[in-house]
């Protein structure tokens, strides 16, 4: 899957010495939003299982860490997929 490889080069360009600062200059864990972000392409191509599996890792590592705001930002872009959808989860 084309996502996959772009969540692990993007993954790839974020120095994880560089982010607990990054955490702290946007108040969210961007290495973690990177799957809610990636998930709108499959979205619009309908491929929605992959949609739904790339916003539940997002999910389970932003509650994993326990970081409130980057919880709040992943559950509102999950709200919004769900919505766009039309998925009842």
């Amino acid at each position: 899957m084309v996502v996959n490889r772009l969540i692990e080069q993007s993954r790839g360009v974020i120095d994880p010495a560089r982010r607990a600062v990054l955490t702290t200059l946007t108040g969210t864990d961007q290495f973690i939003l990177i799957p809610q972000y990636l998930a709108v392409t499959p979205t619009f191509l309908g491929y929605l299982d992959q949609t739904r599996n790339l916003m539940k890792e997002a999910l389970s590592e932003a509650r994993r860490l326990e970081h409130a705001h980057t919880l709040a930002q992943v559950l509102q872009q999950s709200s919004r997929v769900a919505w766009f959808t039309g998925s009842p989860d």
